[in-house]
């Protein structure tokens, strides 16, 4: 998948791993926030990093997220996600907005709803051809 394809959205980039003791326990909170946003313009891409597949996959399996997994390890060398979790908020133009990284149960959830929701108050870029004023 290529971010370019998502211009226009708000796209919310989330790097974990089931070996992350904060990872698990917002994986969760994902759902829950895809199940809210889903229908409002806002991409969720959770990219499972550098650890091994069958291990992710039970992860993946157990918990039956609503969104899909990927695996991150090739855009993790595009975003400094050295401390799991770590989530990127991405506007419309397809600029990285924020960065969050690890996990506070009692803040998280407020923050990430807030941060998705000062994205999706900002207008879509228009896409002017070249030379237009």
């Amino acid at each position: 998948m290529r971010l370019s394809s998502l211009r226009g959205k708000v796209v919310v980039i989330n790097f974990w791993a089931s070996w992350c003791p904060p990872c698990r326990a917002e994986f969760p909170l994902l759902a829950k926030l895809y199940t809210a946003y889903k229908d409002r313009e806002v991409e969720l891409l959770s990219l499972n990093f550098a650890e091994d597949t069958a291990a992710a996959q039970r992860f993946v399996e157990r918990e039956n997220p609503p969104f899909q997994v990927y695996a991150g390890a090739s855009a993790a060398a595009k975003y400094d996600a050295s401390r799991l979790p770590t989530t990127y908020f991405i506007d419309r133009a397809g600029r990285i907005r924020h960065r969050v990284s690890g996990f506070h149960p009692k803040r998280t959830e407020a923050e990430f709803r807030a941060l998705i929701d000062e994205l999706l108050a900002e207008p879509a870029p228009t896409s002017q051809p070249p030379g237009a004023r």
